[in-house]
Order: C-alpha cells, then sequence, then structure tokens
C-alpha cells in the first residue's frame, strides 16, 4: 500500500452545533471572533503536521491578512485562545500555534 507523503488535510469537521469555543470567541468579537476560529483552523488543517508557526512578521501578516483582522487583534484571539485552553499555551509563547486537544477537532485527508 502507498503511504501518502502530504503532511496537510484536505478539511476538518465542522459541527453545525457550535461548541464553547465558537460561542465564546463571538460573544467577545462577533462574527470577526466566528471567522478568525474558522479560518485559523483552516490554516492549521493545511499545514504540515497540523502546526502553524507565525514565529516571523510574514506569517503573521498573513494570518492578519486573510482574517481580515490587525495583526494586535490577532494577537489578542490567540493569547484568550490560549487562556481558555483552545490551542496550546506553552506552544503559543513560542509563536506557534496548534489546537489543543479538548477541541476534538479532527483533520481528514480527503
Amino acid at each position: 500500500m502507498r503511504k501518502d507523503t502530504k503532511k496537510g488535510a484536505k478539511y476538518f469537521l465542522h459541527p453545525i452545533t457550535p461548541g464553547r469555543t465558537v460561542r465564546i470567541l463571538e460573544r467577545k468579537w462577533g462574527n470577526d471572533g466566528y471567522a478568525f476560529w474558522f479560518k485559523l483552523l483552516e490554516l492549521i488543517c493545511y499545514a504540515e503536521d497540523h502546526v502553524l508557526y507565525v514565529r516571523h512578521k510574514t506569517p503573521q501578516e498573513v494570518l492578519a491578512c486573510l482574517t481580515l483582522l490587525p495583526i494586535e487583534v490577532c494577537h489578542e484571539i490567540l493569547n484568550f485562545l490560549a487562556d481558555i485552553k483552545a490551542i496550546d499555551r506553552a506552544l503559543w509563547k513560542q509563536h506557534v500555534i496548534k489546537v489543543s486537544e479538548q477541541e476534538h477537532i479532527k483533520f481528514k485527508r480527503g
């Protein structure tokens, strides 16, 4: 059997009933919070090993461009996501984003 060499995934499951993280983000940032979360998941889904590296200015600007939010707001939301344990706090301190296990996000290759 041929092993798939691609590390990223093509999609992730998106339940129609919003979970805790989405509800909190919507309450705090409105539709910007909702859109940020799912655009972030899209980026992580496509990333190798489902880990997003934003140590340098360019990836941070890409995140800001894709979410249509200022970099400062992106950082504010990411800090909050770490506070509520939606992303791994230790990795985020190193400007690496990985969804925490408690989110139960399932990335699928296709």
